[in-house]
């Protein structure tokens, strides 16, 4: 290994070193908290533990990129609401994109992520199980330039919660897949807000054909519509 003759290079290496130390003996890293990392040192180790899926509070304390506009935290089990809290606090200027497929987060995480995230325009809450419509309702009333939210296997979403979504005005883009709590049982209803413009319900096994003849008049401005793997869809409606 070459000679490092550059202290300031010298000095970077040694704190990646003390992170990395802190993380192979398992310690806590809130101890690290008050170093300041340079931000490219804060995007290797946001990767080393995002990689590995060990991403969690104490871990973004130290490494958050700060003004980042994108997060994906997906399948980390250990994204909790205090995760959520620090990242609100951290990223509130600047978060426009996150993606929390299978993270351990409630609605109380969502609150104050929508109170603090004001410019966040995609959220994917992919197998958030432990959610609800409170959740909508605060994106609605906080975000108001979110235009996409990808809600596929989320077991709570129901009838009330996919009539919400489609009533939210900001929203352009919406996925339901896997959304099999879904009844899709309504009739005669107005949704004058409504300016969705892509609609998937693929693998919802409560898709007919007349189901679908009740969505379409409801959504005007609707241009795409997936309904892959909806096996009780005939050619009436293709």
């Amino acid at each position: 290994m070459g000679k490092v003759t550059d202290p300031s290079e010298a000095n970077e290496i040694s704190l990646l070193g003390l992170s990395m130390m802190a993380i192979a003996q398992h310690r806590s890293l809130l101890s690290l908290s008050n170093i300041q990392l340079p931000h490219h040192l804060k995007e290797t180790l946001y990767d080393y533990f995002d990689e590995r899926a060990i991403m969690d509070d104490d871990s973004l304390i130290l490494c958050l990129p700060s003004g980042a506009k994108f997060l994906d935290l997906s399948d980390n089990a250990l994204i909790n609401d205090n995760c959520l809290e620090i990242i609100a606090n951290t990223l509130h200027e600047t978060l426009q994109t996150i993606f929390l497929g299978y993270c351990d987060i409630t609605d109380i995480g969502i609150d104050v992520l929508s109170n603090l995230c004001t410019l966040l325009k995609k959220v994917s809450l992919t197998g958030c199980y432990n959610l609800s419509i409170e959740s909508l309702i605060n994106f609605q009333d906080n975000c108001l330039q979110l235009s996409e939210i990808d809600f596929s296997d989320c077991v709570w979403v129901d009838d009330q919660c996919f009539l919400f979504a489609l009533n939210m005005p900001q929203l352009r883009i919406v996925n339901f897949a896997n959304c099999n709590n879904l009844l899709l049982d309504f009739n005669g209803l107005d949704i004058p807000n409504s300016k969705l413009q892509s609609l998937c319900l693929r693998s919802v096994t409560a898709v007919t054909d007349h189901t679908i003849s009740l969505i379409l008049p409801i959504l005007p401005e609707l241009r795409i519509l997936d309904l892959s793997f909806c096996s009780k869809i005939t050619n009436e409606t293709l």
